[in-house]
């Protein structure tokens, strides 16, 4: 009488695949509470050193196979990660022992990944001070425009005739309405910034 094989469920092939990793990475518990009312749970997650990630699927790749792609890591925006580059991912057959798959995983994803995170990384932190930047930026202008600062309002309106737009953490750009100056005020606005008054300013 033949015995009939039991299919694992995804859940126990992440967990083997972990443990064939080494024991920098863990099962994660990500998807769990979400997926508990599926009959069969179709992705999990497990988590390596240096923020690594890898997601894992039975029903994104061809049949019999199993998906595994990069993940992001958390705290960096998608938008991020479509201007750096598609995060690498790999077909497995799930015929294949879980030391095999990680033998898999280690040689043919995970020296692209850790590429593309090192780049993710570099980006986010450029990211990062620029946004840091541009908020300085406006609560200086804010303050110099004796107004409150509103976080997120990138152009700043001044209790006169004008407001400016913080373009970037270094870059301003004063727009009027209906701004009249006498001959006066035009003399004296240029001789306070005549380098706005030069060719190319």
């Amino acid at each position: 009488m033949t015995t009939p094989t039991v299919e694992k469920s995804l859940r126990e092939v992440a967990q083997e695949i972990t443990q064939a990793l080494g024991s920098d990475w863990k099962l994660s518990t990500r998807f769990d509470e979400e997926d508990a009312q599926d009959r069969k749970p179709w992705r999990s997650r497990i988590e390596g050193p240096e923020s690594q990630a890898l997601f894992l699927s039975n029903t994104w790749g061809p049949k019999g196979m199993l998906h595994v792609s990069g993940w992001t890591p958390d705290g960096i925006s998608h938008d991020t990660q479509v201007r750096v580059g598609t995060l690498p991912s790999i077909n497995i057959s799930l015929t294949k022992t879980s030391e095999q798959m990680a033998k898999d995983i280690t040689r043919r994803l995970l020296p692209e990944y850790k590429t593309l995170l090192s780049k993710l990384f570099e980006q986010h932190r450029t990211d990062t001070e620029y946004k840091n930047g541009n908020e300085k930026m406006q609560r200086d202008v804010s303050d110099v425009l004796d107004v409150p600062y509103r976080e997120g309002r990138e152009v700043i309106s001044g209790q006169g005739s004008f407001d400016v737009q913080v373009c970037s953490p270094d870059s301003l750009r004063l727009t009027g309405h209906c701004l009249y100056l006498t001959l006066d005020q035009l003399k004296r606005f240029k001789a306070a910034v005549p380098e706005l008054f030069e060719r190319g300013a």
